[in-house]
């Protein structure tokens, strides 16, 4: 194909009146956000396009907690009315 096209100037994509494009989260089907880990580019009429963004979001985790890092805070730390008591 590329030898058949070879002497033809590079042509921008114009879309046709009343299309457009929008990134879509590929696993909600909704709008991309930040988020959103697979994303896609889709082509739609206007006025069909989702209008929902995904709310799909990167949840924390945490796999394993070593406590033996755990420190007690020294007692300098602690404002001085705790220290005092009531």
């Amino acid at each position: 194909m590329r030898w058949a096209l070879e002497d033809l100037p590079v042509q921008d994509f114009v879309p046709p009146e009343g299309v457009v494009f929008k990134k879509i989260d590929k696993t909600t089907g909704l709008l991309a956000t930040p988020l959103s880990k697979e994303t896609i580019w889709l082509a739609f009429i206007k006025g069909t396009a989702p209008t929902e963004y995904s709310k799909e979001r990167e949840e924390p985790s945490i796999k394993e907690v070593n406590f033996s890092l755990l420190r007690p805070l020294p007692s300098s730390y602690l404002p001085s009315l705790l220290l005092k008591g009531s």
